[in-house]
């Protein structure tokens, strides 16, 4: 489950455990989830992610110009920018956001925006 990296192999696995198990629980759901948001986070160069007064703050040290364009297209007038010392990306919450889903939304328009490019040998 911790390699999950992509909503493909997310379905696999979620694919591979109905067929051995029957329909998995929430939580294991939930950790599935969790697992590729995690990865995917790590691979987008987040180092961090925390949610402070209404916020989602991305900590990441080199945010793509792409990346930033589209969130504010995305979520106009909720988007900070803090290229200081620990530099993120935040996105205010509105009533009615799940954090999960939020975030979940966040990292993928991220990634659709300008996918991480494999390491070169």
């Amino acid at each position: 489950i911790a390699a999950v990296s992509t909503k493909l192999e997310k379905e696999d696995m979620l694919d591979e455990l109905i067929d051995r198990y029957g329909d998995p629980p929430d939580s294991v759901v939930g950790l599935v989830d969790t697992a590729l948001l995690r990865n995917t986070a790590a691979q987008l160069g987040i180092t961090e992610i925390k949610q402070k007064r209404g916020m989602l703050l991305f900590y990441v040290e080199h945010p793509e110009p792409e990346q930033i364009t589209a969130l504010s297209a995305a979520y106009k007038g909720r988007i900070e920018f803090n290229s200081l010392a620990k530099p993120y990306i935040g996105v205010k919450a509105v009533k009615g956001d799940k954090t999960m889903k939020l975030m979940e939304d966040v990292l993928f328009a991220m990634w659709d925006a300008k996918p991480p490019q494999p390491p070169e040998n």
